[in-house]
């Protein structure tokens, strides 16, 4: 990392980049058959129509950091890599050139870049900042989200969670739409402290982390009368961060250390009978980075690889195909005739 930020140094003139090859693959997104990469400091596209043969298509200029983050709307793309201020905005009407048209600077190093509802939200390291990008190429800033709230991962709501240690849960799901009113739309408290994973056709998913192993799946039906729990035994811990239901089968990430190095894979619980669930698993071997759903497909990152897995009709999750990165090299360069390279 040192010598990647003397690479963007401006007094660092003798040390030049000249080429880069590979990379980890950090992040994957999927729109119209069309999968945008974070391999290394490049986006790189593939087209996916045929889940058992991804092809590649095109790759970006080097960024001057490593892609964490990837967001599209319609021909337009938001890059967020590593250590930057702010994204970059590109051109994505040829999907075999994405083009880097601008950079768009913040005031504060961005953690995480979001689209939903016409909007694009940026978490920095004290707000959600949000931005109306009726005009994709000139993100206009339009407010902020009160600082106790989060966005919930597959929906269109907002959340804010209490929780005491071995006490108590409480969880409050809120309507963004007017960010200068927000409306909550469910309250939900539980004698139970538990981690808050998802909210879904009006029901809640919570993962009981203190019940390892195995790990306890929550789900909680609330109405007008009384709060339903119904409690599932998992066979693997699902991974903070990356958990997602979708036409009621839950998608989870599962990451665990083996003998001092990371190994993972995926995995899915397909409903099973009025009150139960089934689980199938896809072992990748190296730990998993992000984990993107479009239908009945799968789409995960593990090292330099893109794992492309397909539910088949039984609920079983089946590897429909891999895509590798060349090698694991982030980036090269030269010094008075000398090579450097990262991996």
């Amino acid at each position: 990392p040192s010598l990647w930020n003397s690479l963007q140094n401006e007094e660092s003139s003798s040390l030049k980049v000249v080429n880069q090859i590979g990379g980890r693959i950090n992040v994957v997104t999927v729109q119209n058959n069309i999968a945008y990469l974070g391999v290394g400091p490049r986006l790189r596209t593939l087209d996916v129509s045929d889940p058992e043969n991804p092809a590649e298509l095109g790759k970006s200029d080097i960024l001057p950091g490593i892609v964490k983050q990837i967001a599209v709307t319609g021909e337009v793309g938001y890059v967020r890599a590593d250590k930057k201020n702010g994204f970059w905005i590109f051109d994505l009407s040829e999907p075999a050139n994405p083009r880097i048209l601008s950079f768009f600077e913040t005031e504060m190093e961005t953690q995480y870049l979001r689209i939903r509802n016409g909007r694009l939200y940026l978490s920095t390291n004290n707000a959600v900042q949000v931005y109306s990008i009726k005009n994709a190429l000139l993100p206009e800033p339009i407010g902020a989200l009160p600082l106790q709230y989060e966005l919930l991962p597959n929906s269109n709501y907002i959340f804010t969670i209490n929780s005491i240690k071995n006490e108590s849960t409480t969880l409050r799901i809120a309507d963004d739409a007017n960010l200068n009113q927000i409306e909550e739309i469910a309250i939900l408290q539980l004698d139970k402290e538990l981690s808050f994973v998802d909210f879904q056709a009006g029901k809640f998913y919570f993962v009981d982390y203190g019940t390892w192993p195995p790990w306890a799946l929550v789900e909680v039906t609330q109405t007008a009368l009384n709060v339903e729990i119904n409690e599932l035994s998992l066979g693997l811990e699902p991974y903070k961060g990356y958990f997602s239901t979708q036409n009621e089968i839950i998608h989870f990430v599962n990451n665990f250390s083996d003998a001092g190095s990371f190994s993972g894979g995926i995995s899915i619980a397909v409903p099973f009978g009025s009150s139960s669930y089934r689980e199938s698993s896809l072992h990748l071997g190296k730990r998993v980075y992000d984990l993107f759903i479009q239908g009945n497909l799968l789409f995960a990152t593990s090292g330099n690889t893109l794992t492309i897995a397909e539910i088949d009709e039984s609920g079983e999750l089946q590897k429909k195909s891999e895509w590798q990165s060349t090698g694991d090299v982030d980036w090269t360069a030269t010094l008075a005739n000398q090579y450097f390279m990262s991996s």
